[in-house]
């Protein structure tokens, strides 16, 4: 995942604001502190793709 958020140009921070879940969540993911769950996933796609300017199906 840190590297995607790299090579988006997205920092943690911004994902975790952009998606309303807290950075020390996002971080602890990504470190491989915690698993991540559905809702979570579900709500980092659609920040990641909606950075891009990509739309996101949530029901796909």
């Amino acid at each position: 995942m840190e590297a995607l958020l790299w090579e988006m140009g997205i920092t943690q921070h911004k994902l975790a604001v952009s998606i309303g879940v807290l950075p020390l969540g996002i971080d602890e993911i990504v470190h491989g502190k915690r698993a991540i769950d559905t809702d979570t996933a579900d709500l980092s796609a659609a920040g990641m793709s909606a950075s891009e300017g990509l739309a996101v199906d949530p029901a796909s």
